[in-house]
């Protein structure tokens, strides 16, 4: 992981975070980038406005087509990861999967 922002993450959106990289994380080592040794993820993150936008990356080497159907953890990423007018983002691209997701959050202030 990059370096974050230095921000203030409220309680509850710590645990959408904790539940959106949980589900990115238990789906990748099932199905993508984390189940092949070799493949990287990297998770990058950035203050927008007040929240911070977490990207999920996952290198599979390859173009990846989307599920026929939306699962609970779409549904969740999108749910938990949408505040302040910023909607999650699920991309399935060459070379993997791109997931942005937003938490409330603030820039710390002295």
């Amino acid at each position: 992981m990059g370096p974050v922002p230095d921000c203030v993450v409220p309680d509850g959106s710590v645990q959408n975070l904790a539940l959106i990289l949980g589900e990115l994380q238990t789906n990748s080592l099932k199905y993508g980038a984390l189940s092949k040794h070799d493949r990287p993820v990297t998770i990058t993150a950035r203050l927008q406005d007040n929240a911070l936008a977490v990207t999920w990356t996952e290198d599979l080497g390859r173009a990846v087509a989307p599920p026929e159907r939306s699962g609970a953890g779409t549904k969740l990423i999108e749910r938990l990861g949408t505040v302040s007018g910023h909607r999650a983002d699920i991309a399935w691209v060459e070379p993997g999967l791109v997931v942005t997701f937003y938490v409330r959050a603030h820039r710390v202030t002295a």
